[in-house]
């Protein structure tokens, strides 16, 4: 299955969660690595965080695309893949994520990009994903990275 049709599986799942906690789908294989994660992001904050698995001991993960479906009830300023020391950290480093926005009269923002990025993770490091917003809101995200492991 290509990695379009994953994230449109990826984005009905999104759309029926309400208050679900991250939910997350990890693939390591020698060299491969893909994690998908589901996340409904609080009711009345500015900011979403997508948290993704602790990067293994003795492997540096290399970053190769990621994907993102966002359901929003308030526009996203900016957005970013970040990296962390520890669980929760703050981004020791991070690259900006450029998407596009698909409003609809529903009222809601919907959001979906595709990225290839080169992002290199050292071993024992914490990724995420992170947006904010203008103005306090809630919704619905969904977000897989896709890379290769080296050795360390």
């Amino acid at each position: 299955m290509n990695f379009t049709m994953r994230l449109l599986s990826l984005s009905s799942l999104a759309l029926s969660l309400v208050t679900a906690p991250a939910q997350a789908g990890v693939a390591i294989g020698d060299d491969f690595y893909e994690e998908t994660v589901a996340v409904s992001c609080p009711v009345g904050s500015y900011l979403c965080r997508i948290n993704f698995t602790k990067t293994p001991a003795g492997k540096v993960l290399i970053v190769k695309r990621i994907a993102c479906f966002h359901r929003r009830t308030q526009p996203i300023e900016f957005a970013y893949l970040g990296v962390s020391q520890t669980a929760g950290g703050s981004a020791s480093r991070k690259i900006p994520i450029p998407f596009l926005v698909n409003t609809t009269g529903d009222g809601l923002y919907y959001y979906t990009f595709n990225e290839e990025v080169e992002f290199r993770i050292g071993p024992n490091k914490f990724p995420f994903y992170y947006l904010e917003t203008s103005n306090p809101g809630s919704g619905n995200s969904n977000c897989a990275l896709t890379g290769t492991l080296q050795p360390q």
